[in-house]
């Protein structure tokens, strides 16, 4: 019915298409402009590619609007406007990259002084998107030859817009051949390079977090789109066997050492940022996280939490580590010394005067993923720095800060339950200079294994990790009976690290030289410890267990009788008696009486609540009176009633009087019993004493019964 009859939605704007004298802006003020473009509306769309129009389109995009319009619909024409041009027609893309006038107008926009309208570089940023991903050679061609237009855009990085545009410029270009060509033209304008400067404490600290986000953006859906390669490449291997997956230079770029270089030349510079160490702290992590099988995620979660995973082995991680390893004193000399923040007041703080900071918070991570990296050269370094003892001690004193007890935790889990790997030495399938990045995942037997521990030897001996948790146990135990006092935060994190000790001396890769460390210990405190463990570390451990439920915790299903006996468990001679006198009344009192049902011919009867609601007479005089009532009425009705001479019709009609006299005396004792008090029981005997049933007939009995019953009640009639 809705084709039949042509009952679609109809527009305005194919009418004011029809004027020759229409304008841009009257179309915008229709509703469905933007649908009607999406949907390809042949009028609209041969309206908007006229020249005048693009050019008043791309106007609206680039120039903020004046700032006497009302500030609620101050922005509207260029919303409309952008949301047009980024409807991906593709009639309205080849009239904008095929006209340079157009593009030229639209990248003048980036020229402006910095700080950008958000709003405007939005519409900008959705714009050259659309172009960029639709029409990437020859946005190319028109942008390589365009001086400073890579500097601009990161001289406008403060802008989340444009860092999006960025990241849409290197990842979303759908033709794979313009992506890398992109790439390729972005890597010789030494954008890398550029981006990474942004990070120095000479720019701006607004500049720093999205540049930051944007190298950490970039480094995962390229490292991404390169796996999906090596997948799209293994699939297709017996057709294109020896041809390797070109890598994409910017990433080659940013996994290189020369980078990483920069990046810690930019943050460690003369001039200690706070604002640069924290965000360049993150970019470097990001360059150590390492993409792990989804098998061994997923198989026992707490096996796989209690012992570390292998570390994994790539040209990234060791361009990262053996880049970072110089520059390790610096950041140590950080955790003892944070720079100084400039506060315009004072800060209140609750739980300390002196706050950690999340500057020495990003070097505590730092620290945690290069352990976690199985190096045998970082661990030997912190060793020689004496950084462990430091971590712990910030343990302590900083008890509220749990986020820095979970990072040294997790550093003494590391060290105790991984086994340390020469990560500088060659292997044989990795070399240094190799720029493949094939992200095969190779496990720590690939690398040559360290013959000795130096970390794990310190940690036992020379900090002597044991004391130091007994130690800060006894502190909090001491704090917990002062007035007013109360548990340690960090009570939780070091009974974790009390159960690794434990644990990883009985069972694990470095289980041997625990033990033997452990033996290595005087005396006095190997006896402490074991005390300390038995009486201290074993019920806090069994308190915090959580058991999970197996099929033998749940309790047994009742299914039979038997079973339910089987639960009771009485005596034999018992469950005879209880049976026997069960057996006895049940054959009579099983099931539902024959009383308790009513014949078909009461079912026009009322309901027996009506019966409850009947007043009888409470005084005994009215009882009497009624009484001889009832009798003077039974007697006149028997001296009028014509004797007949047939006795047996006499005779038959009592007895069928009777049968229904019976049946309507059980019915009703039946009903309602409990209602039927002792003073109608004695009028009833009262009124069958005092008549001649032989001389009555069936009507006449049951009208003086239904009279008797209304004089009863008869104030309520």
């Amino acid at each position: 019915m809705f084709w039949r009859f042509n009952n679609m939605c109809t527009t305005n704007i194919d009418n004011l298409l029809n004027d020759e004298d229409v304008t841009l802006q009257r179309l915008m003020d229709e509703d469905d402009i933007i649908q009607e473009c999406k949907s390809s509306n042949r009028k609209l769309v041969n309206f908007l590619v006229k020249s005048e129009v693009l050019h008043e389109l791309v106007s609206l995009v680039t120039k903020e609007p004046s700032t006497q319009t009302a500030e609620v619909v101050r922005f509207k024409y260029n919303n409309i406007a952008a949301e047009l041009l980024s409807c991906d027609i593709a009639v309205i893309n080849d009239a904008i990259v095929t006209d340079d006038v157009l593009l030229s107008e639209l990248c003048q926009f980036i020229c402006n002084e910095p700080p950008l309208n958000p709003l405007m570089a939005s519409f900008f940023s959705k714009t050259m998107a659309v172009l960029v991903g639709r029409k990437a050679e020859k946005m190319l061609q028109y942008l390589k030859p365009k001086e400073g237009f890579l500097s601009q855009l990161l001289k406008h990085l403060g802008t989340s817009a444009i860092m999006d545009l960025v990241l849409k410029l290197v990842t979303c270009v759908e033709n794979k051949n313009s992506r890398l060509e992109i790439a390729q033209w972005l890597y010789s304008e030494h954008f890398v390079e550029n981006l990474l400067g942004l990070l120095s404490e000479k720019t701006e600290t607004d500049l720093h977090g999205n540049a930051a986000q944007l190298l950490c953006d970039l480094l995962r859906l390229l490292r991404d789109m390169h796996a999906q390669n090596l997948a799209n490449e293994m699939s297709t291997e017996q057709t294109h066997q020896g041809e390797t997956v070109e890598v994409d230079p910017i990433l080659c770029a940013l996994e290189s050492k020369a980078m990483v270089d920069r990046l810690l030349g930019n943050m460690l510079g003369s001039q200690i940022c706070e604002s640069s160490i924290v965000h360049g702290i993150t970019v470097l992590l990001t360059l150590l996280e390492v993409r792990r099988p989804p098998q061994l995620l997923s198989s026992e979660p707490e096996v796989y939490d209690r012992f570390p995973p292998d570390p994994v082995v790539t040209s990234c991680i060791r361009n990262t580590v053996e880049a970072l390893i110089p520059r390790l004193k610096d950041f140590h000399q950080i955790l003892s010394q944070p720079p100084q923040e400039k506060n315009e007041g004072d800060i209140a703080v609750s739980a300390c005067n002196k706050p950690f900071g999340f500057v020495r918070l990003q070097v505590t991570r730092l620290f945690a993923a290069l352990i976690a990296t199985g190096s045998s050269e970082v661990q030997n370094e912190l060793a020689s720095l004496h950084t462990f003892p430091l971590l712990l001690d910030m343990m302590v004193e900083f008890s509220h800060n749990n986020f820095l007890h979970a990072q040294v935790e997790r550093s003494v889990q590391y060290v105790l339950g991984l086994e340390p790997i020469d990560l500088l030495q060659p292997s044989t399938q990795l070399t240094v200079n190799d720029c493949s990045l094939r992200t095969e995942h190779r496990t720590q037997s690939e690398q040559p294994t360290s013959s000795t521990h130096c970390l794990l030897s310190y940690l036992m001996i020379d900090m002597c990790i044991v004391r130091r948790i007994m130690d800060a146990w006894e502190l909090n135990d001491q704090h917990e009976i002062q007035q007013g006092g109360h548990r340690k935060g960090y009570m939780g994190h070091l009974i974790r690290m009390a159960n690794y000790v434990m644990d990883f001396g009985k069972q694990g890769k470095n289980a041997i030289r625990i033990q033997e460390l452990m033996q290595d210990l005087p005396e006095e405190l190997r006896v402490r410890w074991n005390n300390f463990v038995e009486n201290k570390v074993t019920p806090a451990i069994r308190n915090n267990e959580i058991i999970p439920v197996t099929s033998h915790m749940v309790a047994p299903r009742v299914s039979s009788d038997e079973e339910e006996s089987d639960l009771i468990r009485l005596p034999k001679d018992t469950a005879a008696q209880e049976m026997e006198v069960m057996t006895k009344p049940i054959v009579t009192q099983f099931g539902f009486a024959d009383s308790q049902f009513n014949d078909s011919e009461d079912q026009l009867r009322p309901q027996p609540e009506t019966l409850a609601n009947i007043a009888l007479p409470q005084d005994g005089d009215e009882l009497t009176q009624q009484s001889e009532l009832f009798e003077q009425v039974c007697n006149e009705r028997m001296h009028t009633r014509p004797k007949t001479l047939d006795g047996d019709d006499d005779a038959e009609d009592n007895e069928t009087w009777l049968q229904s006299r019976r049946r309507s005396s059980e019915n009703a004792s039946t009903v309602r019993p409990e209602f039927v008090s002792d003073e109608e029981n004695t009028i009833a005997d009262v009124a069958n004493d005092s008549m001649d049933i032989d001389s009555l007939d069936r009507k006449s009995v049951f009208t003086l019964l239904v009279l008797y019953r209304i004089k009863l009640a008869g104030h309520n009639f």
